[in-house]
Order: C-alpha cells, then sequence, then structure tokens
C-alpha cells in the first residue's frame, strides 16, 4: 500500500511592481514675426516673401504686413506689382526670434527725378556693375520705388521699338534712405525743315544709342 503525500500549496503569483508613467515636457520653439515698417514714400507690395539668408529657401510668402517664421536669419523678395515690376532680393538680413515681432524697415528706394518734358520710360533698371542681368526693373513708373542697397548701372529705355536702351550711370543706393536720382540730360532734335524725318539717328561713343 502507497501513502499518498499531500501536495504542498500552489505558489501564489507574484504580483508585477506597479512602474508608474513619467511624463516628460517638450517644448517646441514657435515662430516669430516679421511685421514691415514702411516709410512714408513705400507702399505695401503685390507680394513679398522671406527667404533664409543662407540658402535662399523661402520660407513664408503673403500680400499683408506681416509674415510668420521660425527662428533664423531671412531676407525679403519684393514684387511691387504683377506686371510692371521685377521680384527683387532686399538686401538687408531680418534676424527672427521664436515668439517675438521683429519690425523689418522698409526705407531703402529710388526716386526718378526728370523734367515735365521727359516722359515716364517704357523700362528702366538696374544691372551689376559692367553686367548685363537685370537685378531690378520698374516699367512706365517716375514714382519711389523700395530698391536694394549696392553699386549699379542704372539704365534707361525710353521706348520699346523707338530707342535702345542706354546706361546712363553708376549709381550708389545708400541703404535706409530714399536716392534721389537726377535724369535732366537729352537730345531734342531739331532737323532743317527741308529735311525728311531720318529712319533712326543714333549716337556712338564706346556704346551705340540708336533712336527711330
Amino acid at each position: 500500500m502507497v501513502e499518498q503525500k499531500p501536495l504542498p500549496p500552489a505558489l501564489e503569483a507574484a504580483e508585477a511592481p506597479s512602474v508608474q508613467a513619467k511624463s516628460k515636457i517638450v517644448k517646441i520653439a514657435g515662430p516669430g514675426t516679421v511685421k514691415l515698417n514702411l516709410a512714408s514714400w513705400a507702399r505695401l507690395p503685390r507680394s513679398w516673401s522671406l527667404v533664409e539668408a543662407e540658402s535662399g529657401q523661402e520660407v513664408a510668402q503673403g500680400n499683408l504686413d506681416q509674415l510668420k517664421g521660425k527662428a533664423g536669419e531671412y531676407q525679403i523678395i519684393w514684387l511691387q506689382s504683377e506686371h510692371k515690376h521685377k521680384p527683387v532680393l532686399l538686401t538687408e538680413v531680418v534676424r527672427v526670434e521664436s515668439g517675438k515681432t521683429v519690425e523689418a524697415a522698409i526705407d531703402t528706394g529710388i526716386r526718378i527725378i526728370a523734367p515735365k518734358e521727359v516722359k515716364p520710360s517704357k523700362l528702366w533698371y538696374l544691372t551689376e556693375p559692367d553686367a548685363k542681368d537685370k537685378v531690378y526693373s520698374v516699367a512706365e513708373s517716375l514714382e519711389p520705388q523700395v530698391a536694394p542697397a549696392g553699386v549699379y548701372d542704372l539704365w534707361w529705355w525710353q521706348d520699346e521699338h523707338k530707342a535702345t536702351p542706354m546706361r546712363l550711370a553708376r549709381i550708389t543706393v545708400e541703404s535706409g534712405k530714399l536716392n534721389d536720382l537726377l535724369v535732366d540730360h537729352g537730345i531734342n532734335l531739331q532737323p532743317a525743315d527741308w529735311l525728311k524725318e531720318p529712319y533712326f539717328y543714333a549716337l556712338e561713343d564706346d556704346k551705340v544709342l540708336r533712336f527711330t
């Protein structure tokens, strides 16, 4: 006869220690705001953009007087009108801080001053010294214009079909002011009564300026 021994009591499952999850607050830096501070002669543009000063990448674009962007350094691309202006990169750098508003002074510009007899040109524009590519251009207007600071060649194109562009002068656009540019020299050809009107006439030195 085999004697059965009682089974040992079952082991109770150990209760797992409770672990209380700890939350961690991560603070994400919010954007800053760039607000335009227009000079008295300047007007809000058709549109303007913030681009990173180092890479040129656009981060914001609009047509009101404020734009938001993350902290960093930016420049402004300015488009005064859709059809009569070329977009231009302004030279001033704007430093944006998270959660703060910084004012961007729009106070550098050009005003063409000409006699009443001089009609607004079909186009006037700026190039880098001795270059051909347009940095900035304005069509059919002598009103004050927002412009980038720097040294440029000023070109004048009186008529699209009856004149060729001519380089008037090398100019310096100083930052923080409206730069007056006097355009007061020209030619008013008065042929004799017995001469027929010429098909064209031209002035020549190192460049040729042609009129028809």
